[in-house]
């Protein structure tokens, strides 16, 4: 099944980073938990570009999305947030750029402003459904801006992780961390059924299952509503 591979998926990814990653002799059952949440969500678009790719599209941006994720994984192991959320904000801008090739947005270069380009795109604009997708992975960007470039924050450097490895405060701003990181896929993944359904159609049945069952259960909801009547689902 699916989700066995998935599974299978994570335990070699955790004994990789055991036998390279010295601080993952460190990490609690509840941070491999937090581990866990960015693999699965890094598994969901390595799906998708195999399956965009079996039906000819094949993206550089989409690419280097997948190779944020997997950048990712390998930060979880010190849990250094600000480097978390500077992979966040390039995962979101490579995804703007896709979304922008994906609706034809010509001259536009810096992300606010392609963000606004997309937002009032008619293709996105007359879909609340998706418009609400962008807005949401918005305040995930701004939100993550903002921690970066905070001189107020605390755990900013990896030296300051690392010594505050077991603080419970760590933690807990790991968490609120893989949970941004997660929603934001998770609203990608929204996307991606939204504007590519064929591809979708045309995936095996169990990874079709396996990428709306990513979507919290209101977004599934939604994109059922959505696509009521039509073969898609």
């Amino acid at each position: 099944m699916e989700n066995q591979m998935v599974e299978g998926s994570f335990l070699r990814v955790i004994e990789y980073l055991r036998n390279n990653v010295y601080n993952m002799k460190f990490l609690s059952e509840s941070s491999l938990k937090q581990i866990k949440k960015v693999h699965d969500a890094a598994y969901i678009l390595a799906q998708w570009k195999l399956d965009l790719e079996k039906c000819m599209i094949s993206d550089e941006n989409f690419s280097e999305m997948l190779s944020i994720s997997i950048q990712m994984l390998h930060a979880c192991a010190f849990k250094d947030e600000k480097l978390l959320y500077i992979l966040l904000r390039s995962l979101i801008e490579n995804f703007f750029k896709y979304s922008k090739k994906h609706f034809a947005i010509e001259n536009c270069t810096y992300t606010n402003e392609l963000y606004e380009r997309l937002k009032k795109n008619k293709n996105i604009k007359d879909n609340q459904l998706l418009k609400q997708r962008y807005i949401n992975i918005w305040n995930y960007y701004q939100y993550a801006s903002n921690y970066v470039h905070s001189n107020t924050t605390k755990f900013l450097s990896l030296y300051s992780c690392v010594q505050n490895y077991i603080d419970r405060e760590v933690d807990d701003n790991f968490r609120k961390c893989i949970n941004h990181i997660v929603k934001v896929i998770q609203e990608i993944n929204c996307i991606l059924i939204l504007i590519h359904p064929m591809v979708y159609h045309q995936m095996e049945r169990l990874t079709r299952e396996l990428i709306i069952g990513f979507n919290s259960q209101e977004l599934k909801m939604q994109i059922h509503s959505h696509f009521f009547n039509k073969q898609y689902f």
